[in-house]
């Protein structure tokens, strides 16, 4: 069993070897789990798309090769936040200067080509 999208160590024998002799015979139905942890590249690209590989010899033909993929649609939600704090909570006389502070949280997941803040006074 391979395959070369899964995490590193994650690809797990979970049953079916019902007679506990390592091979499979007829009438078993072995299964595996395996995880693959989603990457920016993986959301920007909109799916993502893995192949598995199985492979065993039988006694009688040799080498079986079978493929099985899936292909998971990522989500994009993009979302903004912008947070505007002031220097301070008030003012007494004209002419005093406030000063702002914005900040735009990006969330991990997503990414930006350009970033534009428009302040209209």
């Amino acid at each position: 069993m391979s395959d070369p999208g899964a995490d590193a160590g994650s690809i797990t024998f979970t049953g079916g070897d019902t007679d506990s002799d390592n091979r499979l015979d007829p009438d078993e139905t072995w299964t595996y789990s395996t995880r693959h942890t989603a990457t920016l590249a993986d959301l920007d690209a909109g799916h993502y798309s893995n192949t598995a590989t199985a492979t065993g010899t039988t006694v009688a033909t040799g080498t079986v090769t079978t493929t099985a993929t899936a292909d998971v649609i990522g989500i994009q939600n993009p979302e903004l936040t912008l947070v505007k704090a002031a220097d301070r909570t008030e003012y007494t006389v004209p002419g005093e200067t406030i000063n702002y502070t914005l900040t735009v949280p990006i969330p991990a997941m997503l990414q930006f080509r350009e970033l534009q803040l428009v302040i209209r006074l």
